[in-house]
Order: structure tokens, then C-alpha cells, then sequence
């Protein structure tokens, strides 16, 4: 028994990496619990959401804007239940590989699975931001033609809805054309490369993928900044209601910061050519990235 122990510490030497220990695949239990809880919350917060925001649609056929914003939260909570898939999916493998995940290391951060659910987190996370950003278009344009938005056709929300869902699919499937090319591979997580090197493989993709949900981010906030100002203006609500409406699109715009500002600007400093820390990816792709997907329900419901 000790001859067999020993031989089995000799081969799983030097096996950690950034998420995993030589015999865990997710090394340090707090994490693994983090990782189990956010999972949790997510599919089933965004499974009700999306149940209840459809049933509602039924009460509402009499008013096409409020109609609108269901359809749009029930895509969001659509889009962010793929990412509680995503999470309990690693945590049950790295249950299945605990004790002995050295010797399957190779073999799972190569394999097909692998790279399926790295592109499920990047599909959700872009049809996610898209949908918001249209929700956010449809509320301030609300604000400045409420007549004409009130008896929104269904065409001018579903047409966005579609275009998400194409775009974040196309974006996120890209690296499974191949996907032994490494792009899923070199976190145990199989998350993307979220920090990438000018001549990296596959830099452009990731920096892509940067910019663009920064971009969206900067569109979402000014849009929700514009909106505020437009409804003091145009309503002349009292102070309680001004206050409400401007807590709303504080929290709003903040989850939206906390979650992916952090991300972005490490990712620029990456693409300058600094080192970061592998903690510092740790936090950003393990918590950051899908916390989003986590508060979401509970504050576009």
C-alpha cells in the first residue's frame, strides 16, 4: 500500500495548476462550493423566472410594451440558465474526478466535453449582454416616443432576440470547429482565455470578445444614465420616485460594472504585455464572469 501511494504522488507531481490540485480538480473547497451555489442560483432562478415571465405573457396581450420586456426577460433568464448548466456541469465532473483527477487531467481538458461547455459559458454570456443592451435600447427609446412604443410590434423585439441568439451561438461555437486547438484547454474549467497575449493563439477571438461586451457594457450605461434624466424631465416624478427609479439604474449599471469592468481592464493590461496573477484569473473567470448570471434574475424580474 505504501509503494502504490508513494508511485501515485510521483506521478501526480507537479500536476497543479491555476483551479486544480494534483488529486482535485478544483482545488480549494471554497471555491468548489462557490462554484456548486452559483450553479444552484442560477438555474433554478432563472428556471422560474423564465416560467413565470412566459405565464405572465398570457395576462398581458393587451399591453404589447410590457408584453415586449416578458419575451426579453424570458430570453435573459434563458441565456443565464445556460451558465448554471455550465457550472454544475464542471462541479459534478470535478466530483467524478476527485482523488484521482491527475490521471484524467490531460484527458479532460483535451476532450470534446470540455470545449462544449466553455462554449456554453461564452453563448451565454453574449446573448446575455445583447438581450440587455436591447432592453436597455427599448426603455430609452420608451421614454422619448411612449405613444408609439406603447403598441410596440412584435417584430421590432423579436427581430433582436433572433440576432442575439445567432450572434452569441456563432461566437461561441467558433473554436469547436476545432476543438483540439487548445482554446478551452488550458484551464481545468474550460473557461476562455479571458487574458490574452498579442500572439497568443487565437489573441483576436478573446480580445474580440473583450471589446465587444465592454462596448455593450459602455452602451448600457449610457443608455440607462440618459434614460433618468429623460424621465426627471418628461414625468416630473416626486423625489421618492426619482429616488427609486435612480437606485434601480444604479444597480443596474453597478452589477453590470463589478462583473465585467474588472475583467476587461485586466484583460487590456494582459494585451499590454504585464503578467497577471493567476489568482487574479481565478476571481475574474470563476466568480466575476458568471455572477452576472446569478443576479440577474433577481434584478431584471
Amino acid at each position: 500500500d505504501n509503494f502504490f501511494s508513494i508511485e501515485k504522488l510521483l506521478l501526480c507531481d507537479g500536476k497543479e495548476t491555476v483551479f486544480s490540485s494534483p488529486f482535485e480538480m478544483i482545488g480549494n473547497p471554497v471555491f468548489r462550493v462557490i462554484l456548486w451555489m452559483m450553479g444552484g442560483i442560477s438555474l433554478l432562478g432563472n428556471t422560474a423566472v423564465c416560467i413565470i415571465s412566459i405565464m405572465q405573457v398570457r395576462t398581458a396581450k393587451s399591453e404589447p410594451l410590457k408584453v415586449a420586456f416578458l419575451w426579453l426577460v424570458a430570453n435573459l433568464s434563458m441565456s443565464d440558465l445556460l451558465m448554471g448548466v455550465y457550472l454544475l456541469s464542471v462541479s459534478a465532473m470535478g466530483g467524478q474526478f476527485s482523488g484521482r483527477y491527475c490521471y484524467h487531467d490531460a484527458e479532460w481538458r483535451s476532450s470534446q466535453t470540455c470545449s462544449i461547455l466553455g462554449s456554453l459559458a461564452v453563448v451565454s454570456t453574449e446573448v446575455s449582454a445583447s438581450t440587455m443592451a436591447t432592453m436597455a435600447t427599448i426603455r430609452l427609446v420608451s421614454v422619448y416616443f411612449p405613444v408609439r412604443m406603447s403598441s410596440i410590434k412584435r417584430v421590432t423585439y423579436v427581430t433582436p432576440i433572433v440576432c442575439a441568439w445567432c450572434v452569441g451561438i456563432l461566437i461561441g461555437t467558433l473554436p469547436l470547429a476545432n476543438y483540439r486547438s487548445g482554446y478551452f484547454v488550458k484551464y481545468v474549467v474550460c473557461m476562455p482565455r479571458l487574458f490574452a497575449k498579442v500572439g497568443d493563439a487565437s489573441w483576436g477571438y478573446s480580445t474580440f470578445i473583450i471589446v465587444l461586451n465592454f462596448c455593450l457594457f459602455v452602451y448600457m450605461a449610457c443608455c440607462y444614465l440618459v434614460l433618468y434624466q429623460r424621465s426627471r424631465k418628461v414625468t416630473k416624478v416626486g423625489k421618492s420616485k426619482s429616488r427609486r427609479l435612480l437606485r434601480t439604474i444604479a444597480v443596474m449599471i453597478l452589477t453590470n460594472f463589478c462583473c465585467w469592468i474588472p475583467i476587461c481592464i485586466m484583460a487590456f493590461i494582459s494585451l499590454a504585455g504585464v503578467k497577471i496573477d493567476n489568482i487574479v484569473y481565478v476571481v475574474c473567470a470563476g466568480v466575476l464572469h458568471p455572477l452576472n448570471s446569478v443576479l440577474n434574475p433577481l434584478i431584471y424580474s
